[in-house]
């Protein structure tokens, strides 16, 4: 009865060592690419009104706005602490036990006096066990190694705007001019 005790300590101990494998922490860093245009960008001049001045003959200037903008975004990721490495040194502990194991199996031989061989079926379920338990590690190696992958897209930035030289305002009204904006809504996004 003491070796199946033994037996099932053992595995017990392996389960609990296997199930110390862990998910990595991963920290981020962005690393932004400076603004440029896409294919469907387009250019508008519009005339600038300055509040409380959009009488004809005030002062206006024209406004070119460039969008939609984009930039570069990489995304480069890290491991944070060491969880990547406790998850290779479980699997490769689990890994010389399974060896260890298989290579006193096979240096046990048959006895010649009584011709009886060893029972194998306790170093088979051991050997079984440590492989099993070896998966847990593994399993977060790959899940670790996926989710640290840099990665690579884009975001939307404002328009550029670029002001023109000042002009006297056209002699219609802001009302009547589609491409007649205030300075306020200027700062508010593209029209």
């Amino acid at each position: 009865m003491g070796a199946p005790v033994k037996a099932e300590l053992v595995l017990a101990g392996v389960g609990c060592l296997a199930a110390s494998g862990c998910i990595a922490e991963i920290h981020e860093e962005r690393l932004f690419g400076a603004p440029h245009t896409l294919a469907v960008s387009r250019s508008e001049t519009i005339e600038e009104r300055h509040v409380g001045d959009a009488t004809p003959g005030g002062e206006c200037r024209e406004v070119t706005l460039t969008y939609p903008m984009v930039r570069d975004v990489t995304v480069r990721r890290f491991f944070a602490d060491d969880g990547q490495t406790r998850n290779v040194a479980l699997a490769t502990l689990l890994g010389a036990g399974i060896a260890f194991l298989a290579y006193g199996a096979n240096q046990s031989a048959c006895s010649k006096a009584t011709g009886a061989c060893p029972d194998f079926a306790l170093v088979t379920t051991a050997e079984a066990a440590l492989l099993a338990a070896a998966a847990i590690p593994i399993a977060f190696m790959g899940y670790n190694a996926i989710r640290v992958q840099d990665t690579r897209t884009f975001e939307y930035v404002t328009p550029v705007w670029k002001p023109g030289p000042p002009a006297p305002c056209s002699p219609t009204s802001p009302a009547e001019d589609e491409r007649s904006v205030n300075s306020q809504s200027l700062l508010e996004g593209p029209p």
